[in-house]
C-alpha cells in the first residue's frame, strides 16, 4: 500500500428529510474526488447511501438487519466515473439510521485493509440526524455507539459527522435532535472523531475534509526558559496556505490505452559560452555571483557554504512582554501551534501552567527560533497562549513570526484624529453606519456565524478543480463560470441586500457626493490638503481666509512638490528657504539613485522643475545652477547619466539672468552709480537743486555686496547693525553709512521719484499668505498700473525721447528697473497701457 494512501468511506443520508440539501452534498462529494484525483490519485473511496428503499450490503447477506443500507461503490481507487456516479444519487423514501451506515462502513474497511493501514481509514457521515434510530437489542443505545467507537479505535479508523441543520434542511422533533446530537458527539469523546453543524451551503462545502494531509513536526526538542530549565514540545503548522498545484511538464507519446503511463519529462539544461556558442561549459567551471555596484562578485558553492550562519538548532525563550505589544499586522508567515511532548505528563504539566500564567497576566513570549540543524536562518516569533476547553485536550500555544526591521514597511499616512470637526461624521451619519455594520454582521445571534475559516472554501481553488475534471473530459472545454454556492464568499448575500435597502439608502443618503462650487484658485490653494512633510494639525474655520498655514518641517515621499512649496513659503526663520533648497536636492539624488528602469525619473523631473521655479522667486538662481551644473559633471554615473540624459528633451535649463530678479531698489541704486556724464534735478522742499558736477567718464568706483532676502539676510545682526529697519539698498563710505536709495542717489547726484510701488519681496509674500498668490497679483497689478496713470499724467508735457527731456535723468534711473519689475515679476503689458 502506498505511503499516506488513505482509505475512506463516504456515509450519505439520501431519506426523505435530505432532499432539499442533496444537490449540494452532490457538489462536495465531487469537488472531494477531484482534490484526491490532484493530490490523492492512489487514495481509496467508497460510497454507502442510507435511507433508500432498497437493501444491497454484504452485512445484510451475512447477519441480517442493516436494511435501507445500499453500498453503491465498494472501495477502490479514485476516477473520474466516480466523479459522474455522484451526479446520480438515489433519493430513499425511509428515515436512514446512521449507526447502521456506520457499521456497514466499518466492515468494508475491515475486509479491505485488515489490521494494515492504521490511521489511514475514515468514515465520514453525512446527515441532518432528524430521525430516530432503532432501538439495539442489546443494552441501550449509549451502549451501541460505546461497542462501535472501541471496534473503531482498535482498528485505527477515524470519523468525521457532517450535521446539516438550520436553513438547509428545516427543523425537526427536538427530542430526536437532541438524542441524535448526544451519540454523535459521543463518538468524539470515545475515539478519533469530531461532529461538525453545517447551517448554509459554503459550510458544508468547507467541512468536509477533502485532502489527507499528515501532520508532520518542524521542531521536537526543548523549550529553553534558562540553561537549567527546559520543556519538551513538539512543534507543528497549523495553518499553510494552499496553492494551485505545480504545473508540470508532461508528454503525451504514451498511447492513450495506457492508463499506468506516468507522462513525465526530463529536463536537462545546457550552458554556453557568450564567446563561443557552440562550447558547452561544464558545472566545474559554473559560478554564481551578486552584483555588487558595477561589478559581479563571484561566490563559488563552497564559499556560500561557509559564509552562510548556521546557528544550532533550539527554541529559547528571549522574555515575556504584554499581549497589547505585539500588534496584529506584526505577525508574519504561516501560524505554528506548540503542544507538550506526547505521553510526557511532565512535559503536558509545565506548558499548561505557563499557559495560564500568561493568559492570566496578559502576557506573551518572545522566542528566538532555530527548527533544524543547519538551518541558514533564525526566526523571532511571539508565543501566544492557548487554553484548551476540552479536558482531553492539552493546552498548547501559538507562534507567529515576527518581522526583523529589514522586513517592516514603513508608509506615513495623515491620522483619522487630525481631520477638522467639519471632516468628522455627525450623528445621522454615525448612526447610519452603526446600523449597516449591524445588517451584515455574520455573526448575528441565534445563528451559526458565517465565513467561519474553518468552513470557507477557497472559491478560486474549487473553481479550478472543477475545471480540471470538465478538461478532463472535453479537452475544449471553457472555465466554467463561478459556482452560485461560491459567490457567497465573495458577494454579499442579494436576500439580505433586498432585505435591508432601507439601511444601505439611509446610509447612501447620509454620505451623498455632492458637486463642489467651483473655487477661485486663490482659496484652493488655502484648502490644500496636508502636505506630507507636515507635522502640523488642521485647524477647524469657517474663515477660509483664517487658515493657519501648515507649517512643513521636512520634504515627504508623497508629495515632495507641495511640501518644497510649503517649506519655501514658511517666514518664521530666515533658514527655510536654504533647508527647502537643500531638502530637494537631496530627494532629487535619492530618486534618481534608487530608481530601476528610470520608473522615479518623472517624479524627479517634477521636483527638479519645481527647484528652479523656487529658486527663481526666491532669487537663488546660482544655487539651481550649481546643482544643475553638477549633475551633468557626474553623469558618468550610469543612473545620473540617463537622467540627465532625460532631461535634454525637455528643455530644462540653466536660470537666466533676466529670469532672476534683484531688489529694484538696489537695481537703481547700481544703476545709477555706474551712469557717467549726467545732471540730475530732483525737487526737494520746494526748492530746485542743479547739482553740475559731473562723475569721471568711467562712473563711480564701487565694491557690490549682495543680500538675499528670500533667506532673509536682511535681518542678520552684521546688516542690523548697517540699517536698523532692515530694508536694502545701504552705500557705505568710509566712516558714512547711508541707508535709503533716495539718499543714496543725492550722494551720488542722482534725482529720485518717491514713488515705489508694491513690490518689496517681503510684502508680497505677506499678501500672498493672506489672500493668495492670484489675489495677491491683482492686487499689486492694481496698485502698479495706479502709480503709473499718475506717473504718465506728469510726464504727458514731455515729447522727449526720454522721460523728463532729450537728456537721462533721475526720471529715467527710477523707471527703467521699475519697468523691467513690473514686466517680468507682474505680467503688465507697458505697451499695451502706457505706450
Amino acid at each position: 500500500m502506498a505511503r499516506n494512501k488513505e482509505g475512506l468511506v463516504l456515509l450519505l443520508d439520501v431519506g426523505p428529510t435530505m432532499y432539499s440539501v442533496l444537490p449540494e452534498i452532490k457538489k462536495v462529494c465531487s469537488m472531494l474526488i477531484q482534490k484526491k484525483l490532484i493530490y490523492g490519485k492512489f487514495d481509496e473511496v467508497g460510497v454507502v447511501v442510507f435511507g433508500t428503499q432498497e437493501t444491497d450490503n454484504e452485512l445484510t447477506k451475512e447477519v441480517g438487519g442493516y436494511e435501507h443500507v445500499v453500498v453503491l461503490r465498494n472501495i477502490k481507487v479514485v476516477d473520474g466515473d466516480l466523479v459522474d456516479a455522484f451526479q446520480e444519487l438515489p433519493r430513499g423514501n425511509f428515515d436512514g439510521d446512521y449507526l447502521d451506515a456506520i457499521v456497514v462502513g466499518m466492515d468494508m474497511l475491515i475486509k479491505k485493509y485488515q489490521a494494515t493501514n492504521k490511521g489511514k481509514k475514515r468514515l465520514c457521515l453525512i446527515t441532518n440526524a432528524l430521525c430516530p434510530i432503532k432501538d439495539s437489542c442489546e443494552g441501550t443505545k449509549e451502549d451501541q455507539v460505546n461497542t462501535i467507537a472501541a471496534q473503531m479505535s482498535a482498528h485505527g479508523m477515524k470519523m468525521e459527522s457532517v450535521i446539516v441543520r438550520g436553513r438547509l434542511c428545516g427543523g425537526g422533533d427536538q427530542r430526536i435532535m437532541a438524542e441524535n446530537d448526544r451519540l454523535l458527539n459521543l463518538f468524539s469523546e470515545k475515539t478519533s472523531a469530531r461532529a461538525v453543524y453545517v447551517e448554509s451551503p459554503t459550510a458544508l462545502l468547507g467541512a468536509v475534509k477533502t485532502r489527507n494531509i499528515s501532520p508532520v513536526t518542524i521542531f521536537r526538542g526543548d523549550l529553553e526558559l534558562g540553561s537549567k530549565m527546559k520543556i519538551k514540545v513538539w512543534v507543528y503548522k497549523k495553518t499553510s496556505e494552499e496553492k494551485f498545484p505545480t504545473l508540470k511538464k508532461y508528454s503525451d507519446k504514451a498511447p492513450p490505452t495506457d492508463r499506468f503511463a506516468t507522462h513525465e519529462v526530463k529536463v536537462d539544461y545546457e550552458y554556453k559560452s557568450v564567446e563561443d556558442p557552440n562550447k558547452v561549459v561544464p558545472p566545474e567551471q559554473r559560478i554564481k555571483g551578486y552584483r555588487y555596484g558595477p561589478q559581479v562578485v563571484p561566490i563559488s558553492s563552497a564559499e556560500w557554504d561557509a559564509v552562510k550562519f548556521k546557528p544550532e538548532k533550539s527554541v529559547k525563550l528571549l522574555g515575556f512582554t504584554d499581549a497589547s505589544n505585539i500588534m496584529r499586522h506584526y505577525y508574519m508567515k504561516d501560524v505554528n501551534v506548540f503542544i507538550p511532548e506526547p505521553g510526557n505528563a511532565r512535559a503536558a504539566l509545565a506548558v499548561s501552567a505557563l499557559a495560564r500564567a500568561m493568559k492570566e497576566m496578559n502576557k506573551v513570549a518572545i522566542l528566538r527560533c532555530v527548527w533544524r540543524q543547519g538551518q541558514g536562518s533564525v526566526v523571532v516569533g511571539v508565543l501566544t497562549p492557548n487554553i484548551s476547553e476540552k479536558d482531553s485536550t492539552p493546552d498548547s500555544f501559538y507562534f507567529n513570526v515576527l518581522p526583523f526591521a529589514e522586513d517592516v514597511r514603513e508608509f506615513q499616512f495623515p491620522s483619522f484624529s487630525s481631520f477638522p470637526a467639519s471632516w468628522q461624521p455627525n450623528e445621522q451619519q454615525q448612526e447610519a453606519a452603526d446600523n449597516l455594520v449591524k445588517m451584515l454582521d455574520l455573526a448575528p445571534s441565534a445563528k451559526q456565524e458565517a465565513l467561519l475559516p474553518d468552513f470557507t472554501p477557497n472559491p478560486v481553488l474549487e473553481r479550478f478543480y472543477r475545471h480540471l475534471e470538465l478538461k478532463s473530459k472535453h479537452p475544449d472545454a471553457a472555465v466554467p463560470p463561478l459556482d452560485e454556492t461560491l459567490k457567497t464568499i465573495t458577494e454579499a448575500d442579494p436576500d439580505l441586500l433586498s432585505e435591508k435597502k432601507n439601511v444601505i439608502d439611509a446610509f447612501y443618503k447620509s454620505f451623498e457626493l455632492k458637486e463642489n462650487p467651483r473655487l477661485k484658485k486663490s482659496s484652493k490653494r488655502l484648502l490644500e490638503k496636508k502636505p506630507s512633510g507636515s507635522d502640523e494639525d488642521y485647524r477647524d474655520t469657517t474663515n477660509a481666509l483664517a487658515v493657519k498655514p501648515v507649517k512643513v518641517e521636512k520634504i515627504g515621499d508623497s508629495s515632495p512638490v507641495q511640501d518644497f512649496e510649503a517649506m519655501m513659503s514658511r517666514r518664521d526663520s530666515p533658514d527655510w528657504v536654504g533647508k527647502a533648497i537643500q531638502d530637494m536636492k537631496n530627494k532629487i539624488y535619492s530618486l534618481v539613485e534608487n530608481s530601476y528602469d528610470g520608473d522615479n525619473h518623472g517624479k524627479a523631473l517634477e521636483c527638479l522643475l519645481a527647484l528652479r521655479k523656487g529658486c527663481i522667486l526666491e532669487q537663488e538662481p546660482k544655487q539651481f545652477n550649481d546643482f544643475l551644473h553638477h549633475l551633468f559633471n557626474v553623469r558618468q554615473e550610469k543612473k545620473l547619466r540617463n537622467f540627465c540624459e532625460s532631461l535634454i528633451p525637455k528643455g530644462l535649463t540653466l536660470i537666466s539672468k533676466s529670469e532672476a530678479i534683484d531688489s529694484s531698489c538696489s537695481w537703481r541704486v547700481r544703476f545709477a552709480l555706474n551712469l557717467k556724464g549726467i545732471i540730475f534735478y530732483i525737487y526737494i522742499d520746494r526748492l530746485l537743486l542743479i547739482i553740475s558736477e559731473k562723475w569721471n567718464c568711467s562712473g563711480l568706483d564701487y565694491e557690490y555686496k549682495a543680500v538675499n532676502l528670500a533667506k532673509g539676510e536682511q535681518f542678520s545682526t552684521e546688516f542690523e547693525q548697517l540699517n536698523p529697519l532692515r530694508y536694502v539698498p545701504v552705500l557705505v563710505d568710509g566712516d558714512v553709512v547711508v541707508s535709503d536709495s533716495l539718499a543714496i542717489l543725492l550722494v551720488a547726484s542722482v534725482v529720485c521719484s518717491s514713488i515705489q510701488p508694491l513690490h518689496m519681496l517681503a510684502l508680497a509674500k505677506s499678501i500672498e499668505e493672506k489672500v493668495g498668490p492670484e489675489e495677491g497679483l491683482l492686487w499689486a497689478q492694481s496698485s502698479i498700473e495706479k502709480g503709473f496713470f499718475a506717473l504718465e499724467k506728469l510726464v504727458k508735457d514731455f515729447a522727449t525721447r526720454f522721460a523728463t527731456g532729450e537728456a537721462l535723468y533721475m526720471a529715467d534711473v527710477f523707471l527703467a528697473p521699475q519697468i523691467a519689475t513690473v514686466v517680468m515679476r507682474f505680467n503688465i503689458d507697458m505697451v499695451k497701457h502706457f505706450p
